[in-house]
């Protein structure tokens, strides 16, 4: 079996499979979803709750100054 010198384009297409799993390129089996799209529902979700959780806040402020 001979020595395999690999070339710039064995390189590129290895690099390319292996970043491919590491990126929103491979998709999630259980639902479709790539990695990406996952994370960016993770950031909305932390968003929506933080806009909640400050509303909350707002909300019992102003009941304890006017309220009260």
């Amino acid at each position: 079996m001979p020595h395999y010198n690999s070339t710039q384009q064995d390189q590129e297409n290895f690099n390319r499979i292996i970043n491919a799993h590491g990126s929103g390129l491979s998709k999630d089996n259980r639902n479709g979803r790539s990695r990406r799209d996952i994370e960016k529902g993770n950031n909305i979700a932390l968003y929506v709750g933080l806009v909640i959780f400050i509303a909350m806040v707002a909300i019992i402020i102003y009941g304890i100054l006017f309220l009260a």
